[in-house]
Formats: structure tokens, C-alpha cells, sequence
């Protein structure tokens, strides 16, 4: 039995955070709607806070495809 190598593609999400509503649930959000869509987390990277005091994020998603480039 021949095994197969597993196939991912990646996306890099950016999330600047509004001052409404609380980080965390901005961040859920996010991670809810492409989590929909066969996306997860592979890594955060938090960038420094910005001139006008908002920080943002770096959301690295992976999820896994076929050999045709079709979502499993």
C-alpha cells in the first residue's frame, strides 16, 4: 500500500483591532468564519502596537487539499 503525501495550502490573515468591541471576541470572530471554510490556525504573530495605539496580528491558516487543490 502506497502512502500519500498530505497536501495544505496557507493564507495569511491580518486582523487590526477596532476599539469597540474586545480583542478576543474580534479574534473569535476571525477564527470562526474561516474555521467555516476548512481553515486553521498554524500561527500567530503579534505585531508591535502601532502609532495610533492599535496592535494587530498575523494569522498564518493552513488546511489540508487534495491532489487536485480541492479542500478535504
Amino acid at each position: 500500500m502506497m502512502k500519500t503525501r498530505k497536501r495544505f495550502e496557507y493564507r495569511i490573515e491580518q486582523v487590526i483591532f477596532d476599539k469597540g468591541e474586545s480583542r478576543d471576541q474580534q479574534l473569535l470572530d476571525l477564527l470562526n468564519y474561516v474555521g467555516q471554510e476548512g481553515w486553521r490556525v498554524s500561527s500567530l504573530v503579534v505585531e508591535p502596537r502601532l502609532a495610533s495605539n492599535e496592535s494587530k496580528i498575523k494569522v498564518l491558516l493552513e488546511r489540508e487539499v487534495d491532489d487536485e487543490g480541492e479542500v478535504t
